[in-house]
């Protein structure tokens, strides 16, 4: 037989501040995403203008491979998967001979609206302000 617990037992406080700092940390997450979002992009356009930049390349395929994870991990997976795609377009690219990139480059630049409109959407959804930052041009 179960013996319901009452609401304000020790386990079920504990429980709810759980709760509460979980969504404390989801909502900085959200807050934080555009600008995320808006330093891959960066990257992404500085290896764009110096593509033999190898440093370049790493720096925008990390920040890709980290948001597609963290992004999920926060409840944001629509902006994971935009995030994976663009690793996996950058990969693309860096194996590839360069008239090869045309397809690849266009799903960065799609994929990169595509996330920056999600990440804007969640913090609004999380109650922050933008902070201003327009579309990302490639």
């Amino acid at each position: 037989m179960s013996h319901p617990i009452p609401s304000s037992s020790p386990t079920t406080l504990a429980a709810q501040a759980a709760l509460d700092a979980l969504a404390e940390l989801r909502a900085g997450y959200a807050h934080d995403l555009p600008d995320r979002v808006e330093r891959m992009a960066l990257a992404l356009r500085a290896w764009r203008h110096a593509p033999a930049d190898m440093v370049r390349l790493e720096g925008a395929r990390v920040l890709a491979h980290k948001l597609h994870g963290t992004a999920g991990s926060y409840g944001f997976p629509d902006v994971g998967e935009a995030a994976g795609r663009i690793e996996d377009a950058v990969r693309t690219i860096e194996r590839t001979p360069s008239e090869d990139h045309a397809a690849a480059w266009s799903e960065v630049w799609t994929s990169l609206r595509e996330a920056e409109a999600l990440a804007l959407a969640a913090r609004e959804r999380a109650g922050s302000p933008a902070s201003g930052g327009g579309r990302v041009q490639p």
